[in-house]
């Protein structure tokens, strides 16, 4: 029985999933975040818990620099268009290693793209919007987020 990525890794095994699931990219990235994660977040845990300007400047590195937050807008509009569904293997294997340097930051990363997914996903929506929305959130300086506002 071939084990599962957790297993082999040995590292954290929060979501475990068969070798077989991932690619080359999806180990690409992950690699990434471990970088990312491990220099400019557990290294500077104290600052960051402290710091606000800080926090933001880690979580526009994760989304645009890294381009953890294009990873499902179409290319044409500045993302890395990978599928819906297809993607589901390598935001597990991303989103494992930014859970380890933040929570935090992974609840809210992972919201971000989860809201995407569905304006991407549902049929109703326009591909204009789609297109101003995902080129709003994929190309610039800034770090743009979602924001689901509940009525009342």
């Amino acid at each position: 029985m071939k084990k599962t990525r957790s297993e082999t890794r040995g590292i954290l095994g929060r979501f475990p999933y068969p070798d077989e699931w991932l690619d080359a990219g999806s180990d690409e990235i992950a690699k990434s975040i471990a970088k990312w994660a491990d220099s400019e977040v557990i290294a500077k845990r104290l600052e960051a818990r402290e710091d606000f300007a800080h926090q933001m400047k880690v979580f526009k590195i994760l989304a645009s620099d890294i381009g953890l937050h294009k990873l499902i807008w179409p290319e044409d509009i500045g993302g890395v268009g990978l599928s819906v569904p297809g993607a589901a293997s390598t935001l597990a294997r991303a989103y494992e290693e930014v859970g380890r340097a933040d929570p935090g930051i992974a609840f809210v990363s992972a919201m971000n793209l989860s809201l995407a997914a569905v304006l991407i996903e549902d049929k109703k929506t326009s591909p204009a919007l789609k297109r101003d929305i995902g080129s709003a959130l994929c190309n610039g300086d800034e770090l743009k987020l979602f924001s689901l506002v509940l009525p009342g």
